[in-house]
């Protein structure tokens, strides 16, 4: 299984794994092999996947506040792989919410980002690079 977000979820959402309802409203979406999607709390991927969570786009916070906690975070440090791993959680979330979130709004869709959106989906990851223009794109 991949973790492809953390996103809301209407009430009542069984976890894939425990069986009960999501209490928070809030649940990370797995995708299987075949493309079917399940939903999972913080504890099953803590216990069963052991994913890097900064690694995986989270809607359950404005962009704002990721800017916000990464600035403060780089204040007190130089760039590193953490830094980039952050990035791109922010690149795929951008990325995300104008193709996915805004769709009902006409002239949201700008064709690069489109591209890296289309890349994404369909490799589940973005290159270092890629991450890099998009946040060029998105502070422009």
């Amino acid at each position: 299984m991949t973790v492809i977000k953390r996103d809301f979820v209407p009430e009542n959402t069984k976890s894939y794994y425990y069986t009960r309802p999501l209490s928070s409203g809030k649940a990370y979406f797995l995708e299987d092999a075949n493309g079917k999607i399940f939903y999972a709390s913080k504890n099953y991927i803590d216990e069963h996947l052991k994913v890097d969570l900064s690694k995986i786009p989270d809607f359950t916070i404005s962009l704002i506040s990721m800017r916000s906690y990464e600035n403060s975070r780089n204040r007190s440090c130089s760039k590193n792989k953490t830094h980039i791993n952050y990035d791109k959680s922010y690149a795929i979330a951008y990325i995300t919410l104008r193709e996915e979130k805004l769709i009902e709004y006409k002239n949201i869709s700008y064709e690069p980002l489109k591209n890296y959106y289309d890349k994404y989906m369909r490799d589940r990851d973005l290159a270092d690079e890629d991450i890099k223009r998009i946040i060029n794109i998105e502070q422009s």
